[in-house]
């Protein structure tokens, strides 16, 4: 089996929000990942320069709460992960 740099990672954070929210970072030989999971319906994994962690965390990270804490419909949330997916 050949395995990728970035399949040795470390959890450096791992956080649960609303019971169904989870962000994880983990730093890799090549840089850090960062990777958003909504049960059942979205995961998404961001590769950065470890400059860029504390800040894109943060925004992952309050962009999806500020998201949940709105009424929405599915097609509201597939839009909304297209989109966060293309940002990040």
């Amino acid at each position: 089996m050949v395995r990728a740099e970035y399949d040795d990672g470390r959890i450096i954070k791992d956080e649960t929000y609303l019971c169904n929210l989870r962000i994880s970072l983990e730093d890799m030989n090549i840089g850090s990942a960062l990777t958003v999971g909504v049960c059942e319906a979205f995961v998404h994994t961001a590769y950065l320069d470890i400059s860029e962690v504390p800040a894109k965390y943060e925004y992952m990270k309050n962009e999806l709460l500020e998201f949940f804490d709105k009424d929405t419909v599915d097609n509201e949330e597939i839009k909304f992960f297209r989109q966060f997916a293309d940002k990040y």
